[in-house]
């Protein structure tokens, strides 16, 4: 009886424990993060445009891996990448959630999306955080585009640049959530998808 008690105590200790909000604050953060450090999940990431409110963390993309894009409007290389991730967000929909993130002003990016979609004839689909100071800091830039990768529980798995942004980086990094995380319901897009490169 005492076995069972004591086991019941340590059930509940750390479902307590794992179901807790840890890790980093940004705001109060006074260094850039480093691999295998966490992002607190309620943190509120910046301010939003183009999702359906203002304000989000990545809570608010639960289960999914978060890529964190760094861009800005006069980075040709950023702006080429937009078509790509949308594809990749459309391929793996409810497991990624790709999150544009730019320092510049919301008015100015609002015009330079509006431009964009004229241009190219198609909608502006991703979130984008505008005005950011605090990812800047936390996330080390030493490229553009300059991606960061979230898991789910919001670990910085990787920094990258565009030449990782693609199907097999994407499903390399789900599976190896899932099989840390022993989850099942992550399941690779059909194999009759032309993968995105």
């Amino acid at each position: 009886m005492k076995k069972i008690t004591l086991l019941s105590v340590m059930a509940g200790l750390c479902t307590c424990i794992f179901s807790q909000d840890y890790g980093y604050d940004l705001k109060t953060l006074d260094a850039p993060l480093f691999i295998g450090d966490y992002i607190k999940k309620t943190t509120p990431l910046g301010r939003f445009i183009n999702y359906k409110k203002d304000t989000a963390s990545l809570a608010d993309f639960e289960g999914r891996l978060v890529i964190l894009s760094f861009w800005f409007t006069t980075c040709g290389s950023c702006v080429a990448m937009f078509p790509k991730e949308d594809a990749l967000q459309k391929q793996f929909n409810k497991n990624i959630q790709f999150i544009m993130v730019t320092y510049e002003p919301e008015q100015k990016v609002r015009a330079f999306i509006k431009s964009w979609e004229q241009k190219n004839n198609t909608h502006f689909n991703m979130p984008v955080i505008v005005g950011d100071t605090v990812l800047r800091k936390a996330i080390r830039n030493f490229a553009n585009p300059n991606y960061a990768w979230l898991l789910p529980e919001g670990k910085l798995v990787a920094q990258t640049t565009e030449y990782f942004i693609n199907s097999y980086g994407i499903n390399a990094a789900l599976y190896s959530w899932a099989e840390e995380n022993n989850q099942t319901r992550y399941k690779a897009p059909a194999k009759n998808k032309k993968p995105v490169r």
